[in-house]
């Protein structure tokens, strides 16, 4: 008996949101984020994109507004550079 293939799509045919989201969970979970912090941490994001945003803003840019170091920010970056490239947010 042959097995049913999925037939809703792939990931990369997902609106761009959405492949975020599953890149945001899988870092989170691959990283072992309980979920209270995940939750809060996504919630400051969330708050800073829906208010504050300024066009041509860096991801750099609201982390230094929250007192991040050059170091942390760096070592954020790496960590995350195999799935999403944090430069590419502006």
């Amino acid at each position: 008996m042959s097995e049913q293939k999925n037939n809703s799509g792939s990931l990369s045919d997902a609106p761009k949101s959405v492949q975020i989201a599953v890149d945001l969970i899988q870092l989170l979970e691959e990283n072992q984020i309980e979920t209270a912090i995940a939750i809060e941490a996504l919630e400051i994001v969330l708050n800073d994109f829906s208010l504050s945003i300024k066009k041509g803003e860096t991801i750099s840019d609201i982390l230094f507004r929250y007192a991040f170091s050059v170091s942390e920010i760096h070592k954020l970056r790496e960590d995350v550079k195999s799935v999403y490239d944090l430069a590419k947010i502006k």
